[in-house]
């Protein structure tokens, strides 16, 4: 594929069907993405591979920004301003991904980021700030009032009291005190507050965006996945929905258990040990295979989704994606990361998964958090073997991996089990660079002394007492030694 830069003003045909898809709301999302692949092939000088065909597929069929564009148009002269302002939007999205690719970035790659960059900027767009929403949402009140159309008023009425976003120190439903911003993602915010009506306890809110509260698609998604991760509470590694649905001030919004903590994510963004992926693979696994249990699909188990509380237990959260035999899906937004984690199926067809999707995300989760070198490399996309043969691991673990993360479901393991299992047991033994390179005593030392760090005082009393137990028998065969000389070097570690 070849770039002409200096054409890309003559490609204005192109240019005005996007925009003519971005704002006729009975072209279909496929129109869409047909449209602007003929646009950036035009630009770059020929005609898309099918590689990122799929890419610009994927990331643009899943977005609710096209209807979101044509809702926002009330007057033909309100349709000129739109057009106006996403020529250059799009101009910039062409030019770009056309100077990356006459610099030689690995193409599907550097389309999935401009992709990313058109989202957020379209987003942007009708996103507007409060003060130009609430001129703009007075007039529509007053024109829903004006015809009579009573459910529009209303709905309206919602969205004005609630275009305002949180902030800290403010007050939620008259209970929540908003103390601080956890996260933030394309539909929802995650705030830490104080629940005033219960003891003063901490609690995580989930805060759907007020610019989807008039979008009753997105907001009885949001509620659904509230209800289905709640039925889960009693497990021991999912986080605990505490409220599922609660609306105040124009706010939709769930209560969660706060976990101190942070996401695998952040926990292992230089790798982490064998035994604590073992373990979270392990926890997290057995979550999934509960809600595979009652026919619930996570579809969008990656690190961010997973959290690590102080003392290490793994925990399962964001239930926005969940399928059940009683729902049609949901769409899928996100930036490369969730991408790395969406197998073949999520991309095709997000209706045609079973629990061998969620078996992926969590394999290529325990691939990034076995990773040292920072965020998984581009290279995963295409060649997930070869970033695995890289990992410092016994060779069946990586060939138990490998077949986790087949890019079509029927190369995985039937079930989350059969995977966990296989893992669990493939991972205590040893590695071949640990077997080439055996310790010194001196590393026992040091590493019996960080294994005895991760202890708490009532398990060091336990070590004294009984000298072996699940525990030790844990780090034995972290440290491949007998149990006699674990307690040894335990001793010495003090």
């Amino acid at each position: 594929m070849t770039t002409n830069d200096e054409s890309l003003p003559a490609h204005d045909k192109e240019l005005d069907k996007v925009i003519q898809s971005l704002l006729d709301p009975e072209t279909t999302g496929r129109g869409f993405v047909e449209a602007i692949a003929e646009f950036l092939g035009a630009v770059t000088g020929g005609p898309l591979t099918g590689g990122m065909a799929k890419a610009l597929t994927k990331r643009l069929m899943t977005t609710p920004i096209q209807a979101r564009l044509a809702k926002e148009i009330a007057t033909l002269e309100s349709a000129e301003r739109m057009r106006e302002a996403l020529r250059p939007i799009l101009r910039e999205f062409a030019e770009r991904t056309s100077e990356e690719i006459r610099a030689g970035q690995d193409l599907e790659v550097a389309l999935i980021d401009r992709i990313d960059e058109l989202h957020k900027k379209l987003d942007q767009l009708v996103s507007i700030d409060p003060q130009r929403r609430n001129t703009s949402l007075d007039a529509s009140i007053d024109a829903a009032r004006a015809r009579g159309d009573w459910t529009a008023y209303k709905d309206l009425r919602r969205v004005r009291r609630g275009g305002v976003p949180l902030a800290e120190n403010s007050v939620l439903a008259e209970r929540y005190a908003i103390i601080r911003k956890l996260g933030t993602g394309g539909f929802a915010d995650v705030w830490l507050a104080r629940d005033h009506a219960n003891e003063q306890r901490l609690v995580a809110l989930k805060v759907l965006h007020p610019q989807y509260a008039r979008d009753e698609t997105r907001r009885d998604r949001f509620f659904r996945g509230a209800r289905k991760q709640a039925e889960l509470n009693s497990h021991p590694h999912v986080v605990s929905v505490l409220d599922a649905r609660g609306e105040a001030a124009g706010y939709s919004f769930f209560v969660m258990e706060f976990v101190d903590g942070s996401t695998l994510q952040a926990a292992a963004a230089s790798g982490l040990p064998v035994a604590d992926v073992r373990r979270i693979v392990t926890d997290i696994g057995n979550a999934l295979r509960v809600a595979h249990h009652k026919q619930l699909l996570h579809r969008d188990v990656k690190p961010s989704n997973i959290l690590l509380d102080a003392r290490g237990r793994a925990l399962l959260t964001d239930f926005d994606l969940v399928t059940a035999h009683d729902t049609t899906g949901g769409t899928r937004t996100g930036a490369l990361g969730t991408f790395m984690y969406a197998p073949s199926e999520m991309l095709e067809n997000a209706k045609n998964v079973d629990e061998r999707t969620d078996q992926f995300g969590l394999a290529m989760s325990a691939v990034y958090a076995l990773f040292s070198e920072g965020n998984l490399p581009s290279q995963v996309l295409r060649e997930p073997e070869a970033v695995i043969e890289g990992l410092d691991i016994s060779p069946r673990a990586r060939a138990v991996l490998a077949k986790a993360v087949g890019w079509t479901a029927d190369k995985r393991f039937p079930t989350m089990m059969h995977f966990v299992r296989a893992f669990r047991s493939a991972t205590k033994e040893p590695s071949a660079r640990t077997q080439a390179n055996p310790p010194s005593p001196s590393d026992f030392s040091q590493q019996a002394r960080r294994l005895m760090q991760q202890l708490d005082e009532d398990e060091r009393t336990a070590i004294e007492l009984r000298g072996r137990g699940e525990r030790l028998t844990t780090i034995a065969a972290e440290l491949r030694v007998d149990g006699a000389e674990l307690l040894r070097l335990l001793s010495s570690a003090r």
